[in-house]
């Protein structure tokens, strides 16, 4: 018998199985976590962004400036200053408009403070001004003649020296005069009104009336007693040819509010000043006080604005500290020099002082000035 031959088929190759690697629990966890910290992460940032949208919107009427005042000095007789480079101050101010039409600032002073025991004077900020502007709306009907009145709370300016020191404009040179010989702080914590009114037949009047601790904004107070002072001024005349001419005055009862004891004292002042664009500014000052009295004549002139913005600047004081006939310890002071506008931000001058104090020798000091505003 034939043999029948039955031929095997070969078995059918089988596909690979691919198998996944396994995941845990705790990589889903994980996975989870990323996203979701994204997801935070971006809503925070979102967040973030939106706040200092609103912070910059809130503050886009804050205005931020600044001044800087650098000096040369080089003695030239009797002063212990041989030569010297130095800021002499620097100031950065901060004003923000608030609701209600009120203003608040704060402004930082940097100057050389007296040292302690042996260590060198070194430079030092501290606040200058705080204070904020709040308008006082008063009805026309309680108003026996009309005016506008705006209150003033904090560290703030001095009535007086701070309007005075606009008519000299260069206290980067020298401080103004009041100032310069410390009959009254240019800053004191308390509080003011400004304004403006009218009387019939006489041009606008500006007033500006403060209740002040008086022992300045370096000092904290000590006693009960406090300053009230009040400054009045006006433009006397206003000519495109001549110029303007403003004049100002000034009482102030030191010490002389709520003060029990014995050291009230007074001041009283008056500053005429001739203002021309084109040709500059002169002034003269007088002040007469409690056993004090003093005055100062000053300005600068242009000889040709259109040629070269150089101006010609020179000063005399002459302060009485006791108001005796005797001259042994009157100040007197001068100055005499030259500015140049380099530009309407930054101005150099190149001046020389002099300082004499009753019978001593007098100091001669020359000085390259300049200041810079932004």
């Amino acid at each position: 018998k034939a043999t029948k031959t039955v031929k095997k088929s070969a078995p059918a190759k089988k596909s690979p199985v691919k198998i996944a690697p396994a995941t845990s629990a705790l990589d889903t966890d994980n996975e989870y976590s990323v996203a979701d910290v994204r997801e935070d992460m971006n809503k925070a940032i979102a967040e973030l962004k939106g706040q200092v949208d609103s912070v910059k919107k809130d503050n886009s009427d804050a205005k931020a400036s600044g001044e800087i005042r650098f000096a040369w000095t080089k003695n030239v007789a009797n002063t212990t200053t041989k030569n010297n480079f130095d800021i002499s101050r620097a100031y950065l101010t901060v004003k923000k408009n608030l609701a209600g039409g009120a203003m608040a600032r704060v402004t930082l002073d940097v100057s050389r403070i007296s040292p302690t025991t042996n260590s060198p004077q070194t430079l030092f900020d501290y606040i200058k001004y705080a204070y904020v502007d709040i308008p006082v709306n008063v009805p026309a009907s309680l108003q026996v003649i009309p005016f506008s009145m705006t209150a003033k709370l904090g560290l703030q300016h001095n009535m007086w020296i701070d309007w005075a020191d606009k008519a000299w404009e260069n206290a980067w040179i020298m401080k103004q005069f009041d100032d310069n010989e410390s009959i009254m702080s240019s800053a004191d914590f308390g509080i003011g009104a400004t304004g403006k009114f009218t009387v019939p037949s006489l041009p606008e009047i500006e007033y500006h009336a403060t209740l002040l601790n008086g022992s300045g904004y370096k000092a904290q107070e000590t006693d009960s007693a406090k300053d009230l002072g009040l400054r009045l001024n006006t433009t006397l005349y206003q000519d495109d040819v001549v110029g303007k001419v403003i004049a100002g005055g000034y009482v102030n009862s030191k010490a002389g509010i709520f003060n029990s004891g014995s050291t009230n004292t007074k001041q009283a002042g008056v500053l005429f000043a001739l203002e021309n664009e084109q040709y500059g500014k002169v002034y003269a000052e007088y002040m007469k006080g409690t056993k004090i009295n003093g005055y100062s004549i000053g300005g600068f002139i242009y000889p040709s604005k259109e040629i070269a913005p150089i101006a010609l600047v020179a000063r005399y004081d002459n302060y009485d500290p006791d108001n005796t006939v005797s001259s042994s310890n009157d100040r007197v002071r001068s100055l005499i020099g030259a500015i140049y506008e380099y530009s309407k931000d930054v101005k150099l001058a190149l001046d020389l002082q002099t300082y004499k104090s009753g019978s001593s020798a007098e100091q001669k000091t020359a000085y390259l000035h300049s200041v810079v505003y932004f």
